[in-house]
């Protein structure tokens, strides 16, 4: 690994944490961070990544970059939030926020669920680009015995379903799901990472718990820096790829129905994508 991205990777973590500090000089911190986004660009181009694992290496700090900028950056000043649930809310003009009925019925959901199923499973196989490469391969480094994968996937679904009660207890109808989506998404494939990084190295993962409400800040995963460095790595291909789902939930009226219809799928779903990312990306 290149001296300067560890210099820049480690410069930018340290903005993250100063800007979840309490009391912090957002502003300032910002600008600081603008200056270094510049020059990490100029010496990026200096340093043309020469293989797949340095060019991932360097998508590392953008991926911090673009965690900042979703925290911190202009759109976040259009963003309310609740101020228990942290979850982001609509803006009522004074009109009223009038959600639909679920065009479905109940005998529809199930076949609700495959579909997203499907289309999450597709698209985490599929390049932005013809310059891109997927979040997934299809290729494991690593195996595991199918009793720990048993373990990973009850975790994941209980995940699933902690997460899915707590939006659902507190959203009254004004969440604005769509802001929130890149978030928990990404809190959700980390977390599924984390757990199947520790489940494969024999280590206790009784201790991890799931607070939705760590998804709204710069939250770290008790991995090794270079684990946390592939995770980073994607962090603009797991936001392609919430865009997509948004747009394929909205267009289909899925997100008018019940959540555990839709938005529990995606959660588990992704959970399962970050599992497979691991045995992807990392060996014993």
């Amino acid at each position: 690994m290149k001296d300067f991205i560890i210099k820049y990777y480690g410069r930018m973590r340290d903005y993250l944490l100063e800007a979840k500090a309490e009391g912090a000089d957002i502003e300032s911190i910002a600008f600081e961070v603008g200056k270094l986004e510049e020059e990490y660009f100029n010496e990026t181009g200096e340093n043309m990544a020469s293989t797949d694992s340095e060019y991932k290496e360097q998508n590392a700090v953008w991926g911090l970059f673009r965690k900042f900028d979703r925290l911190y950056g202009e759109n976040s000043n259009f963003v309310e939030r609740d101020a228990k649930s942290l979850l982001a809310m609509k803006i009522d003009l004074g009109f009223g926020i009038y959600t639909p009925p679920c065009p479905y019925s109940e005998e529809d959901f199930p076949d609700i669920q495959k579909k997203i199923t499907t289309f999450i499973s597709q698209r985490v196989k599929t390049p932005e680009d013809a310059d891109s490469m997927p979040l997934l391969i299809g290729v494991a480094k690593m195996q595991l015995p199918q009793e720990k994968i048993k373990y990973i996937i009850e975790n994941l679904t209980r995940m699933s379903h902690s997460l899915t009660d707590y939006v659902d207890y507190y959203d009254d109808g004004s969440w604005n799901w769509v802001t929130d989506c890149p978030f928990i998404v990404q809190y959700v494939f980390e977390k599924a990472a984390e757990l199947t990084y520790k489940v494969a190295k024999g280590e206790n993962s009784d201790g991890l718990e799931y607070d939705i409400r760590e998804a709204f800040s710069y939250f770290q995963l008790s991995v090794p820096d270079s684990f946390q460095m592939k995770i980073d790595s994607v962090v603009d291909i797991v936001d392609n790829i919430v865009l997509d789902i948004t747009e394929f939930i909205e267009k289909n009226d899925y997100h008018l129905c019940d959540k555990e219809t839709w938005f529990r799928p995606i959660l588990f779903n992704i959970a399962l994508e970050g599992m497979l990312y691991t045995l992807e990306n990392y060996s014993i």
